[in-house]
């Protein structure tokens, strides 16, 4: 089930929170590839478990398929100074058992809207909530074929073990968003 919450933050909590993103000192790191990234490794890596295969849906030759990210916390690992700014703000808005991963993602604008790819977040049941930090023409469709746009201080809960895939932006200089997954 997907549900979508606007305005999920107080003024004053996602102006806190666009403070630390926003900031020209915070550290985004380069991708190349959104649907491989997000399948829960907290950043590339040279190798690949031997028994996991990945086959993006997309065409490699497309033009925007390459993202920044940032990880503040993957279990049990706490990567970002700015984890305890984020984290304070959503502990109370989004109730969570044990947290898995929260990363911020940096979509660049492009000429054309491009998905990213079908992908999966964890192969395994679990919770996610996808928060945006601006309105722009980007989105989050999911298998089902429900598309979702981003919309500044919107909150989407959602099954991430469920194939969803992402898009860049082409009318913002980018389209920034905080994924959390948890139990």
């Amino acid at each position: 089930m997907i549900k979508v919450v606007d305005d999920f933050l107080k003024k004053s909590e996602l102006q806190k929170v666009q403070n630390v993103i926003y900031c020209k000192f915070f550290e985004w790191y380069w991708v190349d590839d959104p649907a491989q990234t997000a399948t829960g490794r907290p950043f590339p890596t040279p190798f690949v478990d031997s028994h996991e295969k990945y086959t993006p849906d997309y065409n490699q030759n497309d033009g925007c398929l390459w993202y920044l990210n940032h990880v503040f916390y993957h279990q049990p690992i706490y990567y970002s100074k700015s984890f305890q700014s984020i984290a304070e703000v959503f502990q109370t808005k989004i109730e969570t058992k044990s947290l898995i991963r929260i990363k911020a993602n940096c979509y660049p604008i492009g000429t054309k809207l491009e998905e990213h790819g079908m992908h999966h977040d964890f192969k395994w049941k679990h919770k996610g909530a996808l928060f945006a930090l601006n309105t722009c023409d980007g989105y989050t469709r999911f298998e089902t074929g429900e598309k979702i746009m981003s919309v500044e201080n919107r909150m989407i809960f959602f099954d991430p073990s469920k194939k969803h895939t992402s898009t860049n932006t082409t009318n913002m200089k980018k389209r920034i968003n905080i994924n959390f997954n948890y139990f």
